[in-house]
């Protein structure tokens, strides 16, 4: 045999009977089996894209409800930190104006004091200039001739008490 006529084929019967059940098989496939797979391979490439398409979407959603999240705190710090200087401010305010009650009410209750001090010295001047007086009014009776009447004495006595208080300063006076 001859190289040249051994590489071509001669057809024989079967082969051509292949060939004829491959094309109607291909045809049959083509015609009832590929259009439903090609039509649930299309669906399914369409589901994959909307739901490409619906986490993209979900993504910009979260992404945005990120960032107003992010303005709401910073609008809650903000006002936070506004409020706390708002307390801080009061309360400074408050303190001093209790140190000033205090330091008023301190001042109110040393002058009440010292006005207190100063009518008891008086009244106790005043009781012992009285003290003094009658003192000096019996002493002058026993000691006096009876000439100067009590009327006398009293005023002699009155008189003497208001040289001493001019010549002596006031205990009110300090």
């Amino acid at each position: 045999m001859n190289v040249a006529a051994s590489i071509i084929v001669i057809p024989n019967a079967t082969f051509i009977v292949e060939l004829i059940t491959f094309i109607v098989m291909l045809l049959a496939l083509a015609r009832w089996a590929y259009p439903p797979l090609i039509a649930a391979a299309e669906r399914r490439q369409k589901e994959i894209e909307e739901q490409l398409a619906s986490a993209e979407r979900l993504r910009n959603e979260a992404a945005h409800s990120l960032e107003d999240a992010k303005k709401s705190v910073d609008e809650a710090k903000q006002s936070a930190q506004t409020i706390l200087d708002r307390a801080r401010k009061e309360a400074d305010l408050e303190s001093r104006e209790a140190h000033e009650r205090s330091r008023a009410e301190a001042e109110r209750l040393k002058k009440s004091a010292a006005e207190e001090i100063s009518r008891e010295r008086q009244r106790a001047y005043d009781d012992a200039s009285r003290d003094v007086a009658a003192l000096v009014v019996d002493v002058s009776r026993r000691v006096l001739p009876q000439s100067i009447d009590i009327a006398g004495q009293k005023s002699l006595i009155d008189s003497t008490i208001e040289v001493v208080r001019a010549e002596r300063p006031s205990p009110t006076k300090e």
